[in-house]
């Protein structure tokens, strides 16, 4: 059978064949534009300054360092736990150490595999970390991942995992062995 489209006559398996194709361009370049497929490599991160907190090491780079360490401190009556912050904000790092409460890192983590947020699952250094992307009006990510049975919960602004943000991470997997 044959449809005639702007005076063309086209077989309709072709026309079949035509909108599959179509269908496969736009679902590849949304994966693309969407940061599921960031492919960015891990960053150079042997001139970064190691840091400790609650005896878990990982390294920064200079734009996320000289922030602030809390660790096991009480600010305006709520238990601070083990966090980090940068200076500018833009990256949070808290460390729930084995045994400790993790109510809280709990309650985020299901509260955003719940919303409407996305995620995935990403490999660095051989061990896997839950990314969550929010897409709000200023876009965010977190990562959860364990290391030494401590559960790591790392925040930091946009919605894609950068070179840098990836050897975050890889530091706390190569310096807590």
């Amino acid at each position: 059978m044959k449809i005639i489209i702007g005076g063309v006559k086209i077989e309709k398996k072709y026309l079949y064949i035509l909108i599959i194709a179509i269908i496969v361009v736009i679902a590849i370049v949304g994966v693309y534009f969407s940061g599921i497929a960031n492919t960015s490599k891990i960053s150079n991160s042997n001139d970064w300054k190691t840091n400790e907190l609650a005896g878990i090491k990982f390294k920064l780079p200079e734009k996320y360092s000289g922030g602030m360490f809390l660790s096991g401190n009480v600010v305006d009556g709520v238990e601070t736990g083990n966090s980090y912050e940068s200076n500018n904000g833009e990256l949070v790092i808290k460390i729930y150490l084995s045994g400790a409460n993790t109510t809280e890192r709990d309650k985020e983590y299901n509260s955003y595999m719940e919303s409407n947020s996305t995620f995935e699952i990403v490999t660095i250094s051989g061990q896997e970390a839950t990314i969550v992307h929010n897409e709000t009006s200023q876009p965010y990510s977190i990562a959860f991942f364990e290391v030494k049975g401590a559960q790591i919960v790392m925040k930091w602004e946009g919605s894609n995992i950068d070179g840098d943000i990836k050897a975050i991470i890889a530091s706390f997997f190569e310096l807590n062995k």
